[in-house]
């Protein structure tokens, strides 16, 4: 039998494989005590990051969470820098939809091997008219928190994530190979729709 920490390094891999870098982004590097050009905190990387960079976070010594609530207001990617273990926060990650920032079609938000001690993620509120945000979430852990994207225009890939308190509630998208307490589908009325595939 195959161990949850197996497969969660699996799911980090594979989805780093599947979704490769645009050629003009760039990668930004957060670490304990970083000096620029890396970073100290999550959300400074996310506010210098253009559209479609890449964020490597390096875990702090001891296995100490970055403790920050971040707001994220364009397309990106945050995954582990160690690629194989998943970096460790505590706090909030929510989507600002009203950012210009979000205007193509593939636009996504991506995080990929996280593991929050106690925070959620977020898209609460409304995307603008235009495409729809990809919200891709894989081989994350959330030890006492959930995965909420309820707001519109959103299209959420949520694979191979381990929630232990709390679950997984979105409008429209994929959910695959996840374990968690429990998925909620719903429209604005909170009645379920058929625009959720779980696998």
């Amino acid at each position: 039998m195959k161990s949850r920490t197996f497969i969660i390094r699996k799911a980090i891999c594979l989805a780093t494989l599947a979704f490769p870098l645009p050629a003009t982004a760039a990668d930004l590097i957060v670490e304990e005590n970083g000096v620029l050009p890396n970073y100290s905190t999550i959300q400074a990387a996310v506010t210098a990051a253009m559209p479609g960079d890449r964020i490597f976070v390096k875990n702090k010594a001891g296995g100490i969470p970055y403790q920050e609530n971040v707001l994220i207001g364009k397309p990106l990617e945050l995954l582990s820098f160690d690629a194989i273990d998943p970096f460790i926060v505590f706090g909030h990650y929510t989507i600002n939809p009203a950012s210009p920032s979000f205007s193509m079609p593939d636009d996504a938000v991506r995080i990929i091997g996280m593991h929050n001690l106690n925070g959620q993620f977020l898209a609460t509120v409304n995307n603008p008219a235009g495409p729809p945000i990809q919200i891709q979430i894989f081989g994350c852990r959330f030890d006492n928190g959930s995965i909420n994207v309820t707001g519109t225009n959103y299209v959420s890939h949520i694979a191979g994530n381990w929630i232990l308190i709390g679950g997984i509630t979105v409008r429209e998208g994929t959910i695959t190979g996840n374990q968690t307490p429990g998925i909620t589908v719903n429209d604005a009325a909170g009645v379920g729709t058929p625009g959720v595939e779980t696998l």
